[in-house]
């Protein structure tokens, strides 16, 4: 398009996204190694969290987790993905306002 309009108008503004093409967009391997140890982090809190949960370390949390299972059965009965997504999308956008205008009430 804007070759077009430079071709047509006769002008020199040169390319439009020059500017972004220039950036360095590139990842130092430093950087790039520290979050991959936080997020390594994270995994390996997340697997710990599951295998406790799921091979009955503590009973009460295991049954919680069972629970939960179950009662998203019914869910996932009532409403398919891109509902329960909708609904999420919904309550993204809805509950901040509403939480602004009434601060000092739920507060």
């Amino acid at each position: 398009y804007k070759s077009v309009i430079q071709a047509v108008q006769k002008s020199n503004e040169g390319h439009p996204f020059k500017a972004l093409m220039e950036k360095d967009v590139t990842v130092p391997p430093e950087t790039f190694r520290k979050h991959v140890d936080v997020c390594l982090t994270h995994v390996n809190r997340a697997l710990k969290q599951m295998s406790r949960l799921f091979l009955v370390e503590d009973l009460v949390d295991s049954l919680k987790l069972a629970v939960v299972m179950w009662l998203m059965t019914y869910v996932g009965a009532v409403f398919n993905g891109i509902t329960i997504l909708i609904l999420a999308d919904i309550l993204l956008f809805s509950v901040p306002p509403i939480y602004e205008k009434n601060k000092t009430q739920i507060d």
